[in-house]
């Protein structure tokens, strides 16, 4: 249990060449918009949910190189097959289910800015609220 001053969430925040690009893939995934920032109407960033994962998306203020994507970020499912076979190939490209270094399955998809998605199965015992899976 988080005590007072101790940190209790965090919240990937990622850069995007085309925010609204990346808006209409992360919707694609089950993500909605649950918050935006528009200064003068133009949308510079956003915070995204999917059940208990959020994302904030930002505009980049200079090119993104999708060769040097540091970051990697975990999305879980608790049923997988289900979650791969509903998703469209033409929207999104995604590879085959596999088991991952951890032993979990998995499989991968980039977002439209080159960051690498690991989607991953877990029960919904084995989420320990939002640090992975336990």
């Amino acid at each position: 249990m988080p005590t007072p001053g101790s940190i209790h969430g965090l919240v990937p925040f990622a850069h995007s060449e085309d925010i609204a690009a990346s808006i209409s893939f992360y919707e694609g995934l089950g993500f909605e918009i649950i918050e935006t920032f528009e200064p003068h109407g133009r949308l510079t960033w956003c915070m995204l949910r999917s059940g208990r994962a959020l994302l904030m998306l930002a505009a980049a203020d200079s090119p993104i190189d999708r060769t040097r994507q540091g970051v990697l970020f975990y999305l879980y499912t608790e049923d997988l097959a289900s979650f791969h076979d509903s998703l469209d190939g033409e929207q999104v490209v995604f590879g085959e289910i596999e088991s991952g270094p951890t032993g979990l399955l998995q499989f991968r998809i980039d977002d439209p800015d080159g960051y690498c998605l690991m989607v991953a199965e877990v029960s919904a015992a084995d989420f320990d609220g939002g640090t992975g899976a336990g």
